[in-house]
């Protein structure tokens, strides 16, 4: 027998002897323009470099065209980093950030035509770029593999602040 308490969950409810933890209610929504630095100046025409990218960005700008949506106007994110038939797209959202496709650039912004910069994944998951110190300890795609592998903080934090108190530590 060991001396940790059991716990029992129950719906959405995890209980330890008496005291009870409930989900914190949802966060809310944060613009994908908001973590975004300022877009370039003028037109910018690129593409993603490898072929498998510039193919799951063909796929999903047809996609979205039969939608009747204009890529080049429209929030729409594109994985590039995986092959066409497993790419998926967004719009106006950012899909999870894994660390394999945070260390290649993360994902594809089809109005900017690029894929997100080192402050823009750090900001996606909650942290300030001004704050976080990597530059001459980290690569950008060491940076990238590091923000995929986090948990985001804000959800981090709400649950945390229901959890601690619900097993006596707070």
């Amino acid at each position: 027998a060991q001396n940790r308490p059991r716990l029992y969950i129950i719906g959405q409810r995890v209980s330890r002897m008496s005291k009870t933890f409930k989900f914190p209610p949802a966060e809310p929504r944060v613009k994908l323009r908001d973590i975004l630095d300022a877009p370039l100046q003028g037109p910018r025409r690129a593409l993603p470099r490898a072929r498998t990218g510039r193919r799951a960005l063909r796929k999903a700008t047809l996609k979205w065209k039969k939608r009747g949506v204009d890529v080049n106007k429209s929030w729409v994110v594109v994985d590039i980093m995986s092959s066409p038939s497993r790419s998926s797209s967004m719009r106006k959202c950012l899909p999870c950030l894994t660390a394999s496709r945070a260390a290649a650039g993360g994902h594809w912004i089809t109005c900017l035509h690029r894929v997100l910069r080192p402050a823009e994944l750090l900001r996606a998951q909650g942290f300030d770029p001004e704050v976080v110190r990597w530059r001459g300890i980290l690569t950008e795609r060491q940076l990238g593999a590091a923000v995929g592998n986090s948990m985001t903080q804000t959800t981090l934090a709400a649950l945390l602040e229901r959890l601690l108190p619900s097993v006596g530590l707070l």
